[in-house]
């Protein structure tokens, strides 16, 4: 399991932020400690976990 931590003042998010799994173990979590926070356009923050996976 890996987690994305993201620890700044200002935070813009352009494309894709993700964690994911495809087997039985936990996807991670994401965790955004920022007073701004900016998704531009298509741009999205996901977490994704299988059917078997731990949540």
């Amino acid at each position: 399991m890996d987690d994305i931590i993201v620890d700044i003042p200002n935070l813009t998010v352009s494309d894709v932020l993700s964690v994911e799994t495809s087997s039985a173990g936990k996807a991670g979590d994401i965790i955004v400690n920022t007073p701004t926070l900016t998704i531009s356009d298509t741009a999205r923050i996901t977490a994704t976990a299988t059917k078997n996976a731990k949540y």
